[in-house]
């Protein structure tokens, strides 16, 4: 759940609220995503008293905040409309890509649990499924049998 003072604007940061371990984290606000905020804020964001950002457009619950199980099934159902089956459902499957993400471009299991809120290495191992192309490319060649 995301709320309006979770954004420091002039910071270019994000406080983000763990709901499983009652932790939270600071990430960057890239320009490109705080443009992207702006907008939906100012001009699209149905008027409402809620302070979490993501709110009901249609519907009764209009002005209401959206569950992270709305948001899930609408990550589903654009998948399926894009013919993409991803081995988990929802909104989880950016979580276990960026994770994979990370680790291919250089990141440590570390840094990515620090990232996504875990304080075990093994359930970040879990989301950060490993690159088998990226690992064939590193593993060292077999060397020559010797005669």
């Amino acid at each position: 759940e995301l709320h309006l003072e979770d954004i420091d604007w002039r910071g270019g940061t994000i406080g983000l609220r763990q709901r499983k371990n009652r932790r939270g984290a600071v990430v960057p606000l890239p320009r490109e995503a705080g443009h992207a905020l702006v907008d939906y804020l100012q001009g699209h964001r149905p008027e409402t008293d809620e302070r979490r950002v993501f709110v009901q457009h249609i519907g009764p619950r209009r002005g209401q905040p959206i569950t992270a199980t709305a948001v899930s099934e609408v990550v589903s159902r654009a998948l399926r409309r894009a013919g993409v089956d991803p081995p988990m459902a929802g909104a989880y499957v950016f979580r276990h890509t960026l994770a994979s993400r990370m680790v291919s471009h250089g990141a440590s299991l570390k840094e990515v649990a620090d990232f996504l809120g875990h304080r075990d290495l093994d359930t970040s191992a879990i989301y950060a499924k490993v690159d088998l192309p990226a690992l064939r490319d590193a593993a060292l060649p077999w060397p020559e049998a010797t005669r």
